[in-house]
């Protein structure tokens, strides 16, 4: 991690992506557009991004029950944090 952190959501079901996608939205988040993607293998996937500036708010109400996530949350907000002290 350097930095920055990407939130992606994505799935293979065009309509659960949108219904999360709405979903986000409905709890005051400005998520990014979905994005169709063609895998290699044939597949498709849809998926969409909370924006940076929002990365913070997804932290403290959403967060994740994933160990590394969790980490990585953590030493994202402590890098910002020491950030702000300079």
């Amino acid at each position: 991690m350097g930095d920055r952190i990407i939130i992606r959501f994505y799935s293979t079901c065009r309509s659960g992506i949108e219904e999360l996608h709405q979903i986000f939205k409905d709890l005051g988040f400005h998520p990014n557009e979905i994005m169709k993607e063609e895998e290699s293998r044939g597949r498709t996937t849809y998926n969409f991004t909370i924006p940076a500036e929002e990365h913070i708010k997804f932290i403290e109400e959403i967060g994740s029950y994933k160990p590394k996530h969790i980490l990585i949350f953590e030493e994202y907000k402590r890098r910002l944090e020491d950030r702000e002290k300079e």
